[in-house]
């Protein structure tokens, strides 16, 4: 994790697109754990079915309908892609797509629609985000689903079919299934807010709004300070340059214009 995330005060509490530190301070979080939290904190069908599975007693490692869920959610959302498997973390599921490639992987091949460019190259492997176009060489997709603890779970979609003796999925929580089936089904579904535009920073020299999507475009080495500045008027950006940093979903208009008006200011 960034060096910059451990500048931010413990949390509290969280709800929707807001973090409540010890003191009661609110800040706005155009971070949302790199995308994990885009749907927010607290979501209410995520909360009510992870309640439903932990009633069950469904909550360690176990076979269960869950994982036939979670695949029938990422055909829905990947109707491209052959095969899906579901991995205990990051570096298990580089471990599968090893075996599909026939060489070691690391997280650095692993390539960033939003920030990587492919120009001369066409690499295979890429993270998936929701709303960020991808091109059509993605061959392998490491998506980044709103809901996991940690790494998990981990998923691997695949446009070929795998061979029959490829290994199969890893054996899960049902809680994380559970959780990462029903944000998939909210994606689909989801609606920007009516402020929403896509020219909403428009003025901000020193950022690139892709989408929902925020980059920073200056030096790196000023990034900390601007880091800093957004933390103590109360946003937590990305801890990562050049980001991304996330619109949030839910917003007054006071939020609104004080960040719009951070942006166009810093650095």
């Amino acid at each position: 994790m960034s060096e910059l995330w451990q500048n931010i005060p413990q949390i509290k509490r969280a709800r929707a697109y807001r973090l409540y530190d010890f003191s009661g301070r609110r800040y706005v979080d155009l971070f949302q754990n790199n995308g994990y939290a885009l749907l927010g904190h607290r979501p209410a069908r995520l909360t009510g079915i992870l309640k439903q599975v932990c009633a069950k007693g469904l909550i360690y490692d176990m076979p269960s309908i869950y994982s036939r869920r979670l695949n029938k959610a990422l055909r829905s959302l990947f109707p491209g892609y052959k095969c899906f498997r579901i991995s205990a973390c990051l570096e298990r599921a580089l471990e599968m797509i090893s075996v599909f490639t026939k060489k070691a992987l690391t997280k650095p091949e692993i390539r960033d629609p939003l920030i990587n460019n492919f120009k001369n190259e066409k690499p295979a492997i890429y993270y998936w985000r929701p709303f960020c176009n991808l091109p059509a060489v993605a061959d392998i997709l490491i998506p980044i689903i709103p809901f996991s603890v940690g790494d998990a779970p981990a998923i691997v979609c695949f446009k070929k079919r795998l061979p029959s003796e490829f290994p199969a999925s890893d054996m899960l929580s049902p809680l994380l299934l559970a959780g990462a089936t029903r944000t998939i089904y909210d994606l689909i579904q989801y609606q920007k807010p009516a402020w929403y535009r896509d020219d909403l920073l428009k003025g901000a020299k020193a950022w690139v709004q892709k989408g929902i999507y925020i980059l920073a475009n200056f030096e790196a080495k000023y990034y900390s300070k601007v880091f800093h500045t957004f933390l103590a008027q109360g946003y937590i950006i990305s801890p990562f340059f050049p980001g991304p940093s996330i619109l949030p979903a839910q917003a007054s208009l006071g939020e609104l214009r004080k960040m719009i008006k951070l942006f166009q200011t810093n650095p």
